[in-house]
């Protein structure tokens, strides 16, 4: 039984950081320009090529890399967002499987067990993601449980992306970091108790 439209995860990268001088973005430039530098072994007459990578990977740093404190919950919305993480359409990929057999293992829905299916639909994680609406409608008043019908705007917020007002977006991405670290701790228990 096929599921509900899926959103494209088109997720476009951050900018310059709203309150940013360009004199913090000059320096964080600066400093990994150098770095750069050093790595390639200190070439001569590389400095506009080594200033230019540098100027781009810092304009376009991810926000919530700072925002995310917990090293752990922030490697789960990186691999969230960038689909590299452990969830049965990445594994399945790697197993050869077909897309149509990935389907998730811990509710009776059928779906492929993907990014949109863990985040939004899958019952095996229904308590968190109450706890995880209810918390993000309290520090930031949006009401995550009245968007479901739109899942491409609400996949958007709950990744950090949409949402324009600085701490609100803050608010989210932390939000969502630590529900994804309870989202995959309670998916290695329910492997481990179907194994064992």
């Amino acid at each position: 039984m096929p599921g509900p439209a899926r959103a494209a995860a088109n997720w476009p990268p951050m900018r310059k950081e709203a309150g940013m001088s360009d004199t913090d973005l000059q320096q964080r430039i600066r400093e990994r320009a150098y770095a750069i530098w050093q790595a390639e072994g200190c070439p001569e007459g590389r400095a506009a090529a080594h200033w230019e990578l540098a100027r781009r990977l810092e304009e376009e740093r991810e926000e919530y890399l700072d925002v995310v404190v917990d090293a752990q919950q922030r490697k789960f919305l990186t691999e969230m967002r960038g689909g590299t993480n452990l969830l049965r359409v990445e594994l399945g990929r790697w197993k050869g499987e077909q897309l149509e057999e990935r389907t998730c293992s811990f509710c009776a829905m059928g779906l492929i067990e993907d990014e949109p299916h863990a985040l939004l639909e899958c019952s095996a994680y229904y308590r968190e993601r109450r706890q995880l609406f209810s918390e993000i409608l309290q520090s930031t008043r949006y009401d995550m449980e009245k968007m479901k019908m739109d899942q491409d705007w609400l996949l958007q917020m709950l990744l950090g992306v949409s949402c324009s007002e600085k701490n609100q977006r803050a608010a989210i991405q932390t939000l969502v970091a630590k529900f994804l670290g309870t989202l995959f701790r309670t998916r290695a228990k329910l492997l481990q108790a179907a194994q064992g």
